[in-house]
């Protein structure tokens, strides 16, 4: 009964970081878009680099792909997180 509770225990974890996790190319994007805004406004500054990055970590601990798609194409939401999450988190 122990190791059946030990196995279950050990499942709900792992499938609770997988599913809070995005994936590598909707991280890489995230990360991408933030570097490339940061050079079209002439930041190329390694504390916007280490933002970007850390951006990109948060969104990726926030919740699924789904939820993240839903913030990047509701700007309303999406300023909210970014106040609410990334910039007191990346600054």
């Amino acid at each position: 009964m122990k190791n059946f509770l030990l196995v279950i225990f050990f499942y709900l974890i792992t499938s609770t970081q997988v599913l809070s996790e995005i994936d590598s190319d909707l991280y890489n994007n995230i990360k991408t878009g933030c570097l490339y805004t940061a050079q079209m406004n002439g930041d190329e500054s390694i504390e916007s680099k280490n933002f970007c990055t850390c951006m990109a970590n948060v969104y990726n601990n926030y919740k699924n792909n789904t939820s993240i798609e839903e913030l990047l194409t509701n700007s309303s939401k999406n300023n909210q997180f970014m106040r609410e999450y990334v910039i007191p988190k990346c600054t």
